[in-house]
Formats: structure tokens, sequence, C-alpha cells
């Protein structure tokens, strides 16, 4: 999976996830304006994308299921605040067989899974 992403005019609207290493990631897109648009999942090996199905909806938030049974992921998100880093919104850690979901409430101008 790419660490990090840069979107175009500071909101990322969507995600394109090349997932390997583990037996299945599956992410869930809050896109503004349009609420949840359905989870995606992935096997080792597999590209998939989620988020605005327009590219023109900024997403808010993520939800994502971790299905490896031993790692552990972390991922981390960034918001506008009109630099070229943005402003560290936080980081979560997602054990095996488990799920996280988030909301910043505002756009995510960066996000990454590691």
């Amino acid at each position: 999976m790419t660490p990090a992403l840069y979107p175009y005019g500071w909101q990322l609207q969507a995600l394109r996830v090349k997932q390997w290493g583990l037996t299945q990631l599956c992410i869930d897109a809050l896109v503004g304006g349009l609420g949840w648009r359905g989870a995606v999942c992935g096997g080792d090996g597999q590209l998939f994308e989620v988020g605005s199905p327009d590219y023109h909806h900024a997403m808010n938030g993520f939800s994502v299921a971790n299905y490896d049974p031993t790692d552990t992921l972390v991922h981390l998100a960034y918001t506008d605040n009109g630099t070229s880093d943005g402003a560290f919104a936080g980081s979560w850690a997602i054990p095996p067989n488990s799920w996280q979901l988030f909301d910043l409430g505002t756009s995510i101008y960066r996000y990454g899974i590691v």
C-alpha cells in the first residue's frame, strides 16, 4: 500500500489501494455530502479503489477492516491547514481480525496505511 497519498486540490477524493501480504483488507469511505459508499475489499495482490464516484466530493473518514490473523495495521490522516504538509489529525492501530472507524468531520488531505 502507498504510505502517503497526496490529493489534487487539497482534498482526498479517492483512495486506490494495492494490497499485499494480508489475507484481506476492506475499506469503506465516508464521502462528504454522499455518506458511506460501501466497503470494497481486496485480497493479496489486488488493486481496488474507494471514494467519491465522480471525484468531486472530498472524503471525511474511513472504516478499515483488517482480516489478517496476525498483522496489526496503522493508519494515519492529515487535514488541510493551508500548508503543503497538512495538519496531523491522528493515527489509529487496527489489530488483527478487527476494524477501525474514524470520521474527521472535515476533508482529508493526506492518508496512509502501513
